[in-house]
C-alpha cells in the first residue's frame, strides 16, 4: 500500500484529496503612489497612522500580526475600505486607497507591472495560506487529473515555497539608497 504524506482527505467520508500545491504568502502592499504621499512604514507599528483597505471574509479583520525571528506584534487597523472581492482588494491598493494585506498569488500581477509593491517584506503576516488541488479521492482519479496536478505541482513548487513572492524585488529594494 503506497502512503502519500503530502496529501490529506478533507472530508469525514474520505470522498475527497487535498494535495498541496504551494504557500502563499500575505504580505502588505501598497501603491508607490501612497508610499510617496504617506512615506513608507520601517516596522509594523508605524501601520497604526496608515489607511488599511481590509478583505471582510469571512469577517473583516481590526488587526494584523506579524512575526519575525520567533517575535509576534499585533497592530490595530484604521480601515478606510473594506471589500469581500480579491480583485477589488488589488485594484483599491493600485489607486492609492491605502495598504492591504493579500496574498501573493492575487498581488502577483500588480506587482509585476509596478502598481503595487510590498512593504515590511522582512515580516511575514500570520498565517500563511496554502494552495491545494482538491479531487474526488483517487481510487476512480482519471489520468488527466493526476498529469494535471502533477503539471501544478512541477510548476509551482513542492508544496511548502511561494512561488508569487517577489523575494528578488524584495532584496533590491532593500539595498536601494
Amino acid at each position: 500500500m503506497e502512503i502519500d504524506v503530502h496529501a490529506w482527505v478533507c472530508d469525514h467520508d474520505g470522498s475527497y484529496v487535498a494535495r498541496p500545491i504551494a504557500v502563499t504568502r500575505v504580505g502588505i502592499f501598497a501603491a508607490p503612489s501612497y508610499l510617496r504621499r504617506f512615506g513608507r512604514p520601517l516596522r509594523p507599528k508605524d501601520l497604526e497612522r496608515h489607511g488599511a483597505v481590509v478583505f471582510s471574509e469571512p469577517r473583516p479583520r481590526d488587526a494584523w500580526t506579524f512575526e519575525r525571528c520567533g517575535r509576534r506584534t499585533t497592530v490595530k487597523l484604521k480601515a478606510v475600505m473594506t471589500t469581500n472581492d480579491g480583485e477589488a482588494l488589488c485594484a483599491a491598493i493600485a489607486e492609492g486607497v491605502g495598504l492591504a494585506a493579500a496574498p501573493s498569488i492575487l498581488a502577483r500581477a500588480h506587482l509585476d507591472a509596478g502598481r503595487i509593491e510590498p512593504v515590511l517584506p522582512d515580516w511575514k503576516i500570520v498565517p500563511e495560506l496554502r494552495v491545494y488541488a482538491v479531487y474526488p479521492h483517487r481510487r476512480f482519479l482519471p489520468p488527466k487529473v493526476r498529469a494535471f496536478v502533477d503539471a501544478l505541482r512541477a510548476t509551482y513548487g513542492d508544496g511548502m515555497t511561494d512561488p508569487w513572492w517577489p523575494v528578488a524585488r524584495s532584496a533590491s529594494k532593500r539595498s536601494q539608497p
